[in-house]
């Protein structure tokens, strides 16, 4: 009777441990699909950062260069006074839209995963903000000059 029960106790603890290495398998898997997602989403965050801070980048270095135009023609003697003028408001536009690209650069880089989401849409909005401003200046310039000098066929 006691070898009975003994025999009886090691196949319920046997049955008991396999079923618990089964519920220790499932923890696992979902262990390890919560991991993989959160991987992804890391992966997906520094995917959309690397892009926003490429994009802001081009956008800096398209100021910078513009800027390096309006100084060269700053430095021209021949200049009138009104167009001096309007080089000196052209340059601190440009200034002010450098400032909130580089703003918005600071931000990307120091953006966590907790702050992303606000500081992407914040990015994205001064990106398309600065290169629709970037546009009204080229067809300003257009306007002026009766040419097309950015070359889109207006």
């Amino acid at each position: 009777m006691i070898k009975q029960s003994i025999i009886h106790m090691s196949l319920a603890t046997a049955t008991l441990g396999l079923f618990g290495l089964a519920a220790c398998g499932d923890a696992n898997t979902q262990a390890d699909r919560m991991e993989q997602r959160v991987d992804d989403a890391m992966a997906e965050m520094r995917r959309d950062k690397d892009a926003a801070l490429e994009d802001l980048r081009d956008l800096r270095e398209r100021i910078n260069d513009r800027l390096e135009t309006v100084d060269k023609k700053m430095e021209e003697t021949e200049l009138s006074e009104e167009k001096f003028s309007a080089l000196t408001d052209e340059k601190i536009q440009l200034e002010q839209q450098r400032l909130r690209v580089e703003t918005a650069l600071v931000d990307v880089e120091g953006a966590l995963e907790s702050t992303w989401s606000d500081v992407k849409h914040t990015s994205k909005n001064v990106s398309e903000d600065v290169k629709s401003w970037l546009e009204r200046q080229a067809e300003k310039v257009d306007e002026v000059t009766e040419a097309d000098h950015d070359g889109d066929g207006k």
